[in-house]
């Protein structure tokens, strides 16, 4: 296991960490990850870790930024600092859509446009982030994909998380240091499930000992499956789409969806009436996907178990997992965190119910 420090080229590696007193290191499926590593100031240690450069560590293909940096001095406990950094897809929030942009028919596509005319290759060479490439993923979970939407000044990365989490998928932008060069990439986890016939199955439970511990919770207050969506317009005038469903008395939970900034009108001539119901759509689906019902399942996986992270499941996977109260989930990780101290080196994978 190694941790190291990059200089912001990216080339000169300034540093191998080994003497903290703790670390956590979080991988995500459709957001960016983050990390935290606490351990004694020191000038070694303050010259070390500078703002914007960069962590790599061996158990992750992704790389962080360095973000923030504190120090506490304390007479009678000693000196403590702390790091913290988001992981590159972090990047992604400085740029925003520069134009109104209208995206229809394949998800890939619509994403790569974002990507290509405000990160990769903007007519500004000045907002070109360097050696970032786009690749294009040939799985049909991912190329089958279509969707509807219009952004005008959305961040990048809001934009880009908002359509993977209504579709379900991830991303991430990977790092190779031979060729220096960022790789975006979407994709999608692997079904482990027992009701799968495909793969092996991963099966996370006490009565297996693989499961140390686990902390389950469910949850309804924020969940809204209904969606009245208004678009452009004035009072009774304005364009309207109703996500309803078919659901009725109590069961019916509604949202309200102001899509005022979706416009008919784009630098590409008028939209029909059918491709901005379209666009309502779409976004009425985004919203209804921020309010599920939620399942938090998590808990710390014995490192000598018989599945082995990156090995028998990843980020993204969708496995089994069962608690000693014999609840029973399907769950995509939607989080892989590492968390080593002194003491232990655990990893606690974050599970959401499929």
């Amino acid at each position: 296991m190694n941790i190291l420090v990059l200089e912001t080229d990216l080339k000169t590696i300034l540093g191998v960490v080994d003497a903290f007193e703790s670390f956590i290191w979080t991988d995500r499926y459709s957001e960016c990850g983050d990390f935290q590593i606490d351990l004694p100031a020191s000038t070694e240690f303050v010259n070390l870790f500078q703002l914007d450069r960069f962590i790599l560590f061996s158990e992750s293909e992704h790389v962080m930024v360095i973000e923030k940096v504190v120090i506490k001095t304390d007479a009678a406990d000693g000196d403590h600092m702390t790091v913290y950094g988001r992981s590159f897809e972090s990047v992604l929030d400085r740029r925003i859509v520069w134009v109104q942009t209208i995206l229809s028919g394949n998800l890939q596509r619509g994403v790569k446009k974002l990507l290509n005319e405000n990160v990769i290759a903007p007519s500004s060479a000045d907002r070109a982030i360097p050696n970032l490439l786009f690749a294009d993923s040939s799985d049909t979970s991912i190329t089958s994909l279509t969707l509807s939407a219009q952004f005008t000044g959305d961040s990048i990365y809001d934009a880009v998380s908002s359509i993977c989490v209504a579709a379900g998928i991830g991303f991430k932008i990977t790092f190779n240091q031979d060729t220096q060069q960022f790789t975006f990439a979407l994709y999608n986890g692997v079904n482990r499930t027992v009701d799968q016939g495909l793969v092996s199955s991963v099966i996370f439970s006490p009565y297996f000992d693989n499961l140390i511990d686990s902390n389950y919770a469910a949850s309804s207050e924020k969940y809204k499956n209904t969606a009245l969506v208004l678009g452009e317009g004035e009072g009774v005038e304005r364009s309207r789409v109703e996500l309803t469903y078919g659901l009725t008395g109590l069961a019916r939970r509604e949202l309200y969806v102001d899509a005022r900034d979706l416009s008919t009108r784009t630098q590409d001539g008028e939209l029909t009436q059918e491709q901005y119901i379209q666009q309502l759509s779409q976004r009425g689906h985004e919203k209804l996907a921020d309010c599920t019902v939620e399942f938090a399942f998590d808990g710390s996986v014995d490192n000598n178990s018989t599945f082995r992270p990156g090995a028998d499941f990843d980020l993204g996977d969708i496995v089994t997992v069962q608690n000693e109260y014999g609840l029973y989930k399907n769950c995509r990780i939607v989080e892989m965190i590492h968390s080593i101290n002194d003491h232990e080196n655990l990893i606690y994978p974050s599970f959401e119910e499929v």
